[in-house]
């Protein structure tokens, strides 16, 4: 009788803790899935021309850090829908930096930024080492890192099997040659993005009207004015006020609720 007691009590145990398991496995999976049901509901919404309800969507996503490209060029269609032009840039170029080569975001960004000439055009590429070393506008932050880090271990891997094998040693100077140049491409393209991502802060104006002023005071003397839409640098980032640089090399102050950095 004592056996068979304690028998049952372990069996219930267990069948508590495999039920809890369980219910664990499925509130994780659940989770895991979420991301997921709301981008495809996302895309529902849009199909549907519901497109207010889809940028709710596709914003749950962001602010849960998701930072997807294909999410972020979808979230850009959808405030282009609703007229709103300066979150719509904003993410095209957020969606431009994650999938450099794609036809469709840079067709719709240029496309976005062409509809009001009142605010200068970015230049695309800046200076001579943007020109030169093209990977940075091919390949994004972590596929120029995992080519910096494949081409330097080919290069290692050449370098050692050349010391054993001297007949073939001047085939695999050959290829020590070429993959170190691809590594010196790929290692500057690499440090251009870090230092754009990191010092050049670039950013969209989101509100209709934002005049840039000489003094971080909203009575200061209004010096010019930008538009939504217009691309700009963050040259100084303070709590409420900031210096930006249009890109004709304008600068003045700008309230940091009238643009986002992307």
């Amino acid at each position: 009788m004592v056996n068979c007691h304690k028998i049952q009590k372990f069996n219930c145990v267990i069948f508590i803790i495999i039920y809890f398991l369980l219910v664990l496995n499925v509130s994780i999976a659940e989770q895991l899935n979420q991301p997921n049901t709301l981008f495809f509901q996302g895309n529902g919404y849009y199909k549907d021309e519901r497109y207010a309800e889809a940028i709710k969507a596709y914003e749950q996503l962001v602010s849960m850090e998701i930072k997807d490209g294909h999410l972020y060029y979808n979230l850009a269609n959808a405030y282009f829908k609703v007229g709103n032009r300066g979150k719509a840039i904003l993410n095209y170029e957020r969606a431009l930096h994650r999938l450099p080569r794609d036809a469709d975001i840079k067709s719709n960004l240029n496309y976005a930024l062409s509809l009001d000439e009142s605010n200068p055009t970015p230049k695309s590429n800046e200076g001579l080492p943007h020109k030169v070393f093209v990977l940075k506008r091919l390949l994004n932050t972590d596929e120029l890192t995992i080519a910096v880090f494949l081409l330097y271990l080919g290069l290692m891997a050449v370098l050692t099997l050349s010391l054993p094998l001297k007949r073939l040693r001047r085939s695999f100077y050959y290829s020590a040659s070429v993959l170190g140049c691809l590594l010196f491409f790929s290692l500057i393209s690499l440090s251009l993005e870090l230092y754009d991502t990191q010092f050049q802060r670039k950013a969209v104006i989101i509100s209709e009207v934002a005049p840039i002023r000489f003094e971080p005071s909203g009575d200061a003397t209004s010096h010019f004015t930008l538009y939504e839409g217009a691309v700009i640098r963050v040259k100084e980032l303070q709590q409420e006020w900031s210096k930006i640089q249009r890109w004709d090399g304008k600068a003045g102050w700008l309230k940091n609720d009238a643009f986002e950095i992307f």
